[in-house]
């Protein structure tokens, strides 16, 4: 495994485990994302977006443990694609909020803790549905294209994927209750 398949499996993974965390949160408090649907004309009832949550549970922990176990391409398929399919959405979703000025001021993907929709989001989603890519690949042990092994866009592609393992341990400090009490220490100032 090569370094760039090396680093898309690990940003895959915390993707993964992103993805169960925040069905978690949609499960514990769905308010959140029911503001931002209802601000966008989506569906917006906690029924929908308790399901929402189950399903990000549901695939975030396929997908993880489908690759953290080792399991051949055939079975990783399906995990692996419903993970970039929900992925897509999101990214599909915050760039329609971005667009059209609907925002309810968080994204709601992340629990009570608000999460302004920017493109810098939209980009992060779109880069774990490449990753999540780079990993099938390696999975299903086909020749990368050049174009990403060792081609010109190499170490844009790593510079990126840095990027987004950044973005991604931001969004989880985020989720964490160091985030609560570095906002509240903070604040007392």
């Amino acid at each position: 495994m090569d370094v760039v398949a090396a680093l898309s499996l690990t940003i895959v993974l915390a993707a993964a485990l992103l993805l169960v965390a925040s069905g978690f949160a949609k499960i514990r408090g769905p308010l959140p994302t029911a503001r931002a649907l209802y601000a966008a004309d989506l569906p917006a009832g906690f029924v929908v977006v308790r399901m929402l949550g189950v399903l990000e549970g549901v695939v975030g922990a396929a997908a993880f443990t489908s690759l953290a176990g080792g399991v051949d391409s055939d079975t990783a398929v399906i995990p692996l694609g419903a993970l970039a399919a929900l992925y897509m959405g999101f990214a599909a979703f915050l760039a329609f909020v971005m667009l059209s000025g609907r925002s309810s001021g968080s994204c709601g993907c992340a629990g009570s803790t608000d999460l302004p929709p920017s493109w810098l989001h939209v980009c992060a989603n779109a880069l774990v549905v490449a990753t999540t890519g780079i990993v099938y690949l390696e999975y299903a042990e086909r020749e990368v294209p050049a174009l990403i092994d060792g081609g010109v866009l190499s170490p844009a592609l790593r510079g990126a994927l840095v990027a987004l393992s950044a973005y991604l341990t931001y969004l989880a400090f985020l989720r964490s209750a160091g985030a609560r009490s570095f906002s509240h220490a903070t604040s007392r100032r």
